[in-house]
């Protein structure tokens, strides 16, 4: 979708109108540098996102949502979500987070075969999951997933008619997410979280406490369930991460030499986690969501009158911003389709060009938590590269992408166990207490 955005860029410019066969309307493509400079400062005060969730939002019976909200109502509900996305909080759940990437990767034994996206997609939903709810909700994510996709296809892109999400396949999917959503808040009275480190949950019971007419007891959830669906698009990213790795075996060699001085001797504190010690890891991250971006744009409703690089888009039309578009330009990235990880290295830094890097999106509505997003990625790499050599099946294999309803790898992308490095108890002791002497740091200070 993103190689495809950049073509028509190149062909009708910055701002050119498309008529989609499940749109009655034209629909108004913003895409290129300076079209993701002014989304990202004028999208604000002239556009607006609440059209587009609403369907969704009904279906969970939510009022509205952080993703459906403008204006002054969407700052306070970010600030009051900021929290939970910060590398602080991530460090005082690091220990549970080593230990839900570890027992998915406990379960890869010599000679199996997996399917890319789906185990890796299970590593993010386990650790993100721990860190948002405290919970390990990876068994429940196929459900989710395949609901939140049914509700995007058909109240969002609306490319298929209402009735395609109450068939009996999704009822069950929807009966195992208020089973989720009971869990979480069974798990979350103030006895039974006492003593222990804050999550989403307990921020947005928090809020609803503090402000029932802000935030009602029926929108929270919307709030606690739909941060999963952002795990399955860093799962379906992680798929896409170690088929570059393995099939760029220079890559994978230096991301495994970080990795052996991380976790030689046991899983890290959080504080070995730094710029230099995860270089190789993170950049192969940022090229894999330049060359790769899960979510390759954004929608939108125009609310006032507003001009973009002199083409007026009117009151009421829908706009996609093709903010990844940008990733497949040469003038942004010289032969931008080929996967090369020292694009940011200093000297080069290709993404720091305005408007050239938009895998989080850009405007008021760009990803709450970019870096953590990233930190999450890199660490499950150097997990993969220290305990694991995979080979992928055919070792020839051409990528194949499904672009709808948003980008994934296709099931026939599978990796092989080729050798597997012991897991020791002793690095689980030490992954739990690398997480107490943090928690105890942060409570004295």
């Amino acid at each position: 979708m993103a190689r495809l955005l950049a073509d028509l860029y190149r062909e009708y410019g910055p701002v050119f109108a498309v008529k989609f066969p499940f749109y009655r309307k034209r629909v108004f493509v913003l895409a290129g540098n300076k079209a993701n400079i002014w989304f990202n400062r004028h999208a604000r005060t002239n556009l607006r996102s609440k059209d587009t969730m609403m369907g969704m939002e009904t279906v969970l019976g939510a009022s509205r949502s952080l993703s459906g909200m403008d204006g002054a109502e969407h700052y306070r509900m970010r600030k009051a979500q900021h929290m939970a996305f910060t590398r602080t909080r991530m460090n005082e759940h690091l220990g549970d987070m080593f230990q839900a990437i570890r027992l998915e990767l406990d379960s890869w034994n010599e000679g199996d075969e997996l399917v890319a996206r789906n185990a890796c997609r299970r590593i993010m939903s386990g650790q993100v999951s721990e860190l948002m709810v405290s919970l390990n909700l990876a068994d429940y994510m196929d459900d989710i997933l395949a609901f939140k996709n049914r509700m995007l296809i058909t109240h969002v892109q609306k490319a298929l008619p209402k009735f395609f999400l109450r068939t009996p396949r999704m009822a069950a999917a929807a009966r195992r997410i208020d089973h989720v959503y009971s869990m979480i808040r069974n798990s979350h009275t103030l006895a039974q979280r006492e003593n222990k480190p804050r999550d989403l949950a307990d921020d947005l019971l928090s809020l609803h406490a503090g402000d029932p007419q802000y935030f009602p007891e029926t929108d929270i959830k919307f709030a606690t369930i739909i941060p999963f669906v952002a795990a399955m698009y860093a799962g379906t990213a992680m798929a896409f991460a170690v088929f570059a790795m393995f099939s760029n075996p220079d890559i994978y060699q230096r991301v495994r030499r970080e990795a052996k001085v991380l976790f030689a001797n046991g899983d890290p504190d959080p504080e070995a986690f730094r710029e230099e010690t995860i270089d190789n890891a993170h950049r192969l991250v940022l090229e894999t969501l330049r060359l790769y971006p899960s979510v390759p744009l954004q929608l939108r409703t125009v609310m006032n009158n507003c001009i973009v690089e002199g083409f007026e888009l009117p009151v009421g039309s829908r706009v996609v911003l093709a903010s990844t578009a940008v990733h497949y330009l040469e003038e942004n990235y010289p032969d931008p389709q080929t996967f090369d990880i020292d694009r940011y290295l200093p000297g080069r830094e290709e993404n720091k060009k305005h408007g050239a890097y938009g895998a989080f999106g850009f405007g008021t509505h760009a990803c709450l938590a970019p870096r953590v997003a990233e930190y999450q990625m890199a660490i499950s790499l150097l997990m993969i590269a220290y305990y694991f050599e995979l080979e992928i099946l055919p070792s020839s294999y051409p990528l194949k992408i499904n672009p709808f309803p948003t980008c994934t790898p296709r099931k026939s992308l599978k990796f092989r166990v080729k050798s597997k490095r012991p897991i020791t108890s002793g690095q689980q002791a030490v992954a739990s207490n690398a997480c107490r002497r943090f928690r105890r740091s942060e409570a004295t200070s």
